[in-house]
């Protein structure tokens, strides 16, 4: 069983999946297959597993008992390995709310809360601080912190 919810608000919103299951469904399982179907935009950026869904009285989903979810996935963290990473990490951190010691350079922009008016402050803030010439495709086009330091 699952349920998709949009969590933020305003310019930050992002899409989180809770989710059961009978078998040891791993999130990053879920994700590769949600991103084969469904197109970019309706991939959720966080996953949570719960054993059972909190139900209100009326025995429907209770959302407002749902934990919080994390847009940052300790699974499969990768630490930067060069200067240019470190200082891109810091970028990004602050781009999008998130502690840098927390932020891996293979995880997508997108994946971690990232949209178009965001990529746009990133582009900003990369081309001012650390004299680079990017524009807006690139962050669309290498969308993790690894592949855009190449």
């Amino acid at each position: 069983q699952s349920v998709v919810i949009v969590k933020g608000s305003g310019n930050d919103q992002y899409l989180v999946c809770y989710y059961t299951s009978a078998s040891s469904l791993v999130a990053s399982e879920l994700e590769e297959y949600l991103q084969g179907v469904l197109p970019e935009y309706m991939v959720p950026g966080a996953y949570v597993i719960l054993d059972s869904f909190p139900l209100t009285s009326n025995g429907k989903i209770d959302y407002r008992s749902l934990p919080e979810a994390s847009m940052v996935s300790k699974e499969n963290y990768v630490s930067p390995e060069t200067a240019l990473e470190a200082e891109l990490v810091a970028i990004w951190s602050e781009v999008l709310s998130i502690e840098s010691s927390e932020l891996s350079v293979t995880q997508s922009f997108f994946r971690l809360g990232g949209h178009s008016l965001k990529a746009i402050s990133l582009v900003n803030k990369l081309n001012k601080e650390l004299g680079l010439v990017l524009n807006l495709r690139d962050i669309f086009t290498y969308q993790d912190i690894r592949s855009l330091a190449r």
